[in-house]
C-alpha cells in the first residue's frame, strides 16, 4: 500500500489464470453453463507460456489455475505447470479431477502446493447425476486422487470440495 500511495506500480503477488473454459463435466450449479455452450476456448498455449514468464518477472509469488473450464482439458497443461515451476512460481489447481493423469500427474506430483478436486458427491450415482457426465467417473476420479496422492507423497496438500443440496 505504501508503495502505492508513492505512486510505485504494484503487481499482484498471487494470480488466478482460466487455461480454458472447456468443461468436460456439465455440474447444474456452474455459473459459466450457460455462456460457456456458445464460447468455448482455450488460452493459446504459447501466450500462456510467455504470461507466466512476464508475471515471474514482476514478482507474482502464485498462480491458481481454476478457471470457467476445467484447466486440466488445455493439450498443453502439463508444459504450463512445468512453466510455473522453473520460474519459481508456486501452483495451485482446481480441477474436478476426471483429467487427473498421464503427464499431467507427474508435474504437478513434483510441483504443485496443493489440487482441490470438486467432488461434490459420496456416490458413483450421485456423481454423476450433480456432474452431468455421460458415464460414471466417480470411482476413477478416486482412483486419479489415490495415484496422485502415491506419486506425490505427502508433500502435496490434496483437497476434495463439496456443494451440500437440501
Amino acid at each position: 500500500v505504501t508503495a502505492m500511495l508513492a505512486g510505485e506500480r504494484v503487481y499482484p503477488i498471487s494470480v488466478e489464470i482460466d487455461l480454458s473454459n472447456v468443461c468436460n463435466h456439465g455440474c447444474a450449479w456452474c455459473s459459466f453453463n450457460g455462456f460457456r455452450q456458445d464460447n468455448w476456448v482455450s488460452l493459446d498455449g504459447a501466450r500462456a507460456l510467455t504470461l507466466l514468464d512476464e508475471l515471474a518477472a514482476v514478482g507474482v509469488k502464485s498462480i491458481t489455475f481454476t478457471g470457467g473450464g476445467e484447466p486440466l482439458v488445455h493439450a498443453q497443461a502439463a508444459e504450463i505447470f512445468q512453466r510455473c515451476a522453473d520460474r519459481g512460481m508456486e501452483f495451485g489447481i482446481v480441477t474436478n479431477g476426471r483429467r487427473l493423469e498421464g503427464a499431467v500427474v507427474e508435474v504437478i506430483a513434483r510441483h504443485a502446493t496443493f489440487v482441490r478436486v470438486s467432488l461434490d458427491a459420496g456416490t458413483t450415482q450421485t456423481h454423476q447425476l450433480l456432474h452431468a457426465t455421460a458415464m460414471p467417473e466417480f470411482t476413477r476420479i478416486l482412483g486419479n486422487l489415490t495415484r496422485l496422492r502415491e506419486t506425490a507423497g505427502d508433500r502435496l496438500t490434496i483437497g476434495a470440495s463439496m456443494c451440500i443440496f437440501d
